[in-house]
C-alpha cells in the first residue's frame, strides 16, 4: 500500500460533552487532540482533565474502511483532507453513555463534518483510566506547549521583519525627502539664472533719452464740477503755450471805433437811403 499519513499536522480543539440520555447534570468542556502518532497510525484523544479521557487509534487499512462506510474521496488524499476539514470546522460533537459512576461515563463517541448536510465521520472511543488517562493528559499539554512555541517564534520573527522594514522605510522615504529638496533647490537656481539673463526694458522714466517733454495727448482742460479747470491739469496746458510768449487782447469793436474815428457798420441797410 502506498498510503501513508507522513505530513499529516495536529489538529487540535475543543468540544461540549453531550449526554445521549438528558440529565441536569453540568459537563465539562474537552479538549481534544488528532494527530499522525506515526506514518501508519493515526490517533484522537481527548481529556477533560478529571474523571473521562478518551483515546482512539485507527491504522491505514481501518481509515480504508472508514473511507468506504462514509463514502467520501475518491483518493487517499481526498479523504485524509475531508478528515483534516471536518475536525478542524468546529463541528465536532462527544456524546458520552453509559452509566455515570465516579469514574465518569463508561462510553463514548466523536462525531465530525465538515458542514451541515456532509458525511459525517463516526469513532468510537476507549476510556483510560490511572497512568494511561494521566499520559494522555501530559502528550496534550506537551503538545500544545510546542505549538505554542511554534507560534511565539514564529510571530517574533514576523515582528523582527516587520521592524526591519520599517526602518528601511524610514531610511527610503529620508532619502527620498533629500532628492526633492535637492531637487527644488536645482529647479529654483535655474529660474533664478533666467531671470538674470533677461534684458532689462528700455523704458524712459521721466522724458526722452534728449530730454525732450513728451507731447500731451489730451489737450483739453479737465473741469470740476464748478466749471473751474483743475490746478495741476491747467498747469500742463498753460506750460505747452508758454513759447507762443504773452497773449494778447483785442479790445471790443465800439471802443476800436471811437479811438480810430471811423464809422463801424453794423451790416444792416437802410432803404431809404439807397
Amino acid at each position: 500500500m502506498g498510503e501513508t499519513l507522513k505530513g499529516f499536522e495536529p489538529i487540535y480543539g475543543t468540544i461540549q460533552g453531550q449526554i445521549e440520555e438528558a440529565t441536569s447534570q453540568e459537563q465539562y468542556p474537552f479538549l481534544f487532540c488528532l494527530r499522525a502518532k506515526d506514518d501508519s497510525h493515526l490517533q484522537f484523544f481527548t481529556t477533560d482533565f478529571h474523571s473521562n479521557t478518551w483515546l482512539v487509534e485507527k491504522s491505514i487499512g481501518e481509515l480504508e474502511e472508514l473511507r468506504d462506510d462514509v463514502g467520501v474521496g475518491e483518493s487517499w488524499e481526498d479523504f485524509i483532507g475531508y478528515m483534516r476539514d471536518a475536525f478542524a470546522s468546529g463541528n465536532v460533537k462527544m456524546v458520552l453513555g453509559g452509566p455515570m459512576g465516579s469514574r465518569g461515563h463508561t462510553s463514548a463517541k466523536v462525531r465530525a463534518q465538515k458542514v451541515k448536510g456532509t458525511p459525517r465521520i463516526d469513532l468510537k472511543l476507549s476510556k483510560l483510566e490511572g497512568n494511561a488517562a494521566h499520559d494522555i493528559m501530559g502528550a496534550i499539554v506537551n503538545s500544545l506547549f510546542k505549538v505554542f512555541q511554534a507560534c511565539s517564534s514564529a510571530l517574533s520573527a514576523e515582528s523582527a521583519h516587520v521592524a526591519y522594514l520599517s526602518a528601511a522605510l524610514a531610511d527610503e522615504k529620508a532619502r527620498a525627502d533629500r532628492m526633492q529638496e535637492q531637487i527644488d533647490t536645482a529647479i529654483f537656481s535655474g529660474r533664478r539664472k533666467q531671470r538674470a539673463a533677461l534684458p532689462l526694458p528700455d523704458l524712459p522714466l521721466t522724458g526722452t533719452p534728449s530730454g525732450e517733454k513728451l507731447p500731451l495727448r489730451n489737450t483739453t482742460l479737465p473741469t470740476s464740477q464748478t466749471g473751474i479747470p483743475e490746478a495741476g491739469k491747467a498747469e500742463k496746458v498753460v506750460s505747452k503755450h508758454a513759447h507762443l510768449g504773452p497773449r494778447v487782447y483785442a479790445a471790443p469793436s465800439a471802443r476800436r471805433g471811437r479811438r480810430m474815428g471811423t464809422v463801424i457798420s453794423t451790416g444792416e441797410v437802410d432803404d431809404d437811403k439807397i
